[in-house]
């Protein structure tokens, strides 16, 4: 209770709680006893005893802001939101000025998810009383929810002035500042909490997000456990510790604590199916088990890799999935019976047993090598486009012209600052989309226009759109696909690896998972060819920026070629290599390689003689 309620309680506990029999009383003297005897029935948990004087009171002054107010609060704890709302709002009415009634409003808004209303009310009671420690610090955490970490940090220092020992606004600002990746102030943050109060678990699973984020994957692991240990009821440090174990390799401990998801609202929907039970991956051979699709369309592609491995084990497997997802499921499982999802359904009498579908990889991926492709086993991909879209598509993206075709991918359509860090952006992207002899065509499937549009302007390169695109269909028929390192969680160096793994000591090496995702072809180029494309490509560039008045002279596409873009410096220059392989060979030799790579290559004698006449002189 704060210092009004307590006022109004008179010495609180230590009074009696029987309704006072002797001696005249009535009107306001009435009242205040009512209200004296209310609050300590309230405090000492007694909420019916509590209610029924609020309600007397009431009966006799409807505007009676303190009944209000605390009647509101019961029936809060009670669940009944819509009526403490109400009630709350009339106390605000009977007194404006009453800042506890305004932060009571604003809880339970913030419980609601109103989110601009929760704001309001805060900053009503903080205006009212600036030194309400409960409504600075409430004012920090709807902020957060918000992602406004600047004005949240602010909040939660104000609420620091009035309690320097807060460990609780201490490890929010150190949430804030992990959010603005100010990992060293966040950290100085966790450990200024614990330093106060060493058994406050939520600033060391906090602390292990930073060292995740920092890829001192042991330590986060040990932060995580401290977190479990000190309260085995805070769910996020499991959630936590599972994930960063799945992010390690260490599936068999990851798995199970992805559960958590669910209760922290990571995972959803989260269904409260009341039958079929759930399967624990017991034989299910002869039964019908209902797999249910959960989270965006990309986790449902991801998860339903483990569909193919799942079917022979069942009688029957039925898959709810997407709307979207039916047709695609439906054609690349024909053994399962593919359906809608119904989320709000409870109960599913079709099926023996149910499972949703991010479940799945606990029971079938329980080991890296149980991935497909792991044991060399060259396992095709299950998902089979329409082949009459495979045609119209195949024809349109024809068009385009000659060259490697690329369908690119770079984050998800939901975001907000903390997940926007794990995603790419086409201004990281330039050196890939620039790559010459690449046509790149945009698999995004939310509406990136102007996205694009900008960064074109910028960049001056091309991102193809094509109207009425089934991007189901290039994403499995454009050649290399970046989205799949998307889909993995390998989004570039900051989020801990892409195409490379990086060290902690700044050092990077190519992830050994590429090999996985795509295994060498049976038919692979000499090495000697792979040096020539790799010198060639560069110098057609540069002999036709010669041809083109974009540089003067030989000497300045060699300088420049070896200084500027790291061209070998023993070839003398990317224009002085066609000199040293000849003419007739580099003009051979890049006919054959347009055949085989596209337009690229292609170059004309007279471009290649003009190079060779300049090198010559």
């Amino acid at each position: 209770m704060n210092r009004k309620q307590r006022r109004a309680a008179g010495k609180g506990q230590g009074i009696p709680v029987q309704r006072p029999s002797g001696g005249p009383i009535g009107g306001p003297a009435l009242e205040r006893e009512q209200l004296r005897l209310a609050i300590a029935h309230h405090q000492a948990g007694r909420r019916n005893e509590a209610e029924a004087l609020y309600r007397d009171i009431l009966r006799g002054n409807p505007r009676s802001a303190i009944a209000l107010n605390h009647l509101g609060l019961i029936l809060r704890d009670r669940g009944n939101l819509d009526e403490a709302v109400r009630l709350i709002r009339e106390a605000v009415a009977a007194d404006p000025r009453d800042a506890d009634a305004h932060n009571n409003l604003g809880t339970l808004y913030k419980t609601l998810r109103d989110l601009p209303e929760a704001e309001a009310c805060f900053r009503r009671a903080i205006k009212l009383n600036p030194r309400f420690l409960e409504a600075n610090f409430n004012l920090g955490t709807i902020l957060q929810d918000q992602d406004r970490q600047e004005e949240a940090i602010a909040a939660y220092r104000a609420a620091l002035k009035l309690q320097p020992n807060h460990v609780e606004a201490l490890s929010n600002i150190g949430v804030g500042l992990r959010s603005l990746l100010r990992f060293e102030e966040a950290k100085e943050h966790f450990f200024r909490a614990l330093r106060i109060n060493p058994a406050y678990a939520p600033a060391y699973s906090n602390l292990g997000v930073v060292y995740r984020r920092q890829r001192r994957y042991d330590a986060a692991l040990a932060a995580y456990r401290m977190a479990m240990a000190i309260d085995p009821t805070l769910i996020n440090a499991y959630y936590n510790y599972g994930t960063c174990s799945l992010q390690t390799g260490r599936l068999d401990l990851g798995w199970p604590l992805y559960e958590h998801g669910f209760a922290l609202n990571r995972r959803r929907p989260n269904r409260q199916l009341a039958s079929p039970p759930r399967w624990k991956g017991k034989d299910i051979s002869g039964k019908r088990l209902l797999v249910w699709r959960e989270q965006g369309i990309g986790d449902e592609l991801m998860f339903s890799t483990c569909l193919p491995d799942l079917i022979p084990r069942a009688g029957k497997v039925i898959v709810e999935c997407d709307a979207r997802l039916v047709p695609l499921f439906a054609r690349s499982l024909p053994e399962a019976e593919v359906r809608p999802a119904d989320s709000l359904a409870t109960t599913i009498p079709d099926a023996d047993a149910h499972v949703p579908m991010g479940g799945l990889p606990e029971y079938l991926r329980p080991t890296l090598d149980s991935f497909p492709g792991r044991q060399g086993d060259g396992r095709p991909g299950y998902l089979r486009a329409d082949p009459n879209r495979i045609a119209y598509w195949k024809q349109r993206v024809d068009a385009l012209g000659d060259g490697l075709k690329i369908g690119i991918c770079w984050r998800s359509g939901l975001l907000n600052r903390v997940r926007s860090y794990s995603y790419m952006d086409l201004d990281m992207l330039k050196p890939f989309l620039s790559v010459p002899g690449a046509i790149f065509v945009n698999l995004q499937y939310d509406d990136c226009a102007e996205e694009i549009d900008a960064a074109e302007r910028r960049h001056g390169f091309r991102l193809h759109r094509m109207d009425g695109l089934d991007r189901r269909f290039l994403r499995a028929h454009a050649e290399p696909v970046v989205e799949t390192l998307t889909a993995l969680g390998r989004l570039g160096r900051k989020s801990g690896g892409g195409f490379y793994d990086y060290t902690e000591d700044g050092d990077k090496r190519l992830w050994p998972g590429l090999a996985d995702l795509y295994p060498s072809s049976a038919d692979q180029p000499s090495a000697e060819d792979v040096g020539k494309r790799l010198l060639y490509i560069q110098a057609v560039e540069s002999a036709h920026c010669l041809s083109e008045g974009v540089i003067d002279d030989q000497a300045t596409a060699d300088l420049g070629s070896v200084l500027g873009i790291g061209y070998p410096a023993w070839t003398g220059g990317a224009l002085s290599v066609i000199a040293t392989v000849g003419a007739d060979d580099f003009l051979a030799d890049c006919a054959r390689f347009a055949r085989v790579y596209g337009s690229r290559f292609e170059i004309g004698a007279a471009i290649v003689n003009r190079g060779m006449g300049i090198a010559a002189e």
